[in-house]
């Protein structure tokens, strides 16, 4: 009786294949794309370690946003106070607008104990974790 086991490649399809494949270099049924096959790929999302609550990456998130939003830009204001430039300006305003969206997310998780860009922050890392490892794929 053969043995099988499950592998995925990088774009995250599921594939059965026989225990002789494991490490070797096979095409994605779905896809095409080739990649490594293995037994033991990783999932996304999955980390053993414990979360922070949520109340407290509220008070973290609030004085990041506070000094992002208002030390930061207070610095840039009086570094470029001679210069009235439209680049120094909208330095400033990102600077107030990071800050202003930090402080709102702090504040959103304390009161709702959750985090407001917790599908945000999933589709990036899923698009970082597949595109790094195409790009360590390519290079061996």
């Amino acid at each position: 009786m053969e043995k099988l086991f499950v592998t995925k490649c990088y774009n995250g399809h599921k594939t059965l294949l026989d225990e002789d494949l494991d490490g070797e270099t096979i095409e994605c049924p779905i896809c095409g794309e080739e990649f490594i096959a293995t037994s033991n790929f990783e999932e996304l999302g999955k980390v053993d370690e414990k979360s922070v609550p949520y109340h407290t990456r509220g008070y973290i998130h609030m004085g990041v946003g506070l000094l992002v939003g208002l030390l930061i830009t207070y610095l840039i204001l009086i570094a470029t106070s001679g210069y009235n430039h439209v680049l120094w300006r909208s330095l400033s305003y990102v600077s107030l607008g990071i800050g202003g969206g930090y402080f709102f997310r702090g504040v959103y998780e304390l009161l709702r104990d959750r985090d407001p860009f917790v599908k945000i922050s999933q589709w990036f890392f899923a698009g970082y974790y597949i595109l790094w490892k195409k790009i360590k794929f390519f290079r061996r």
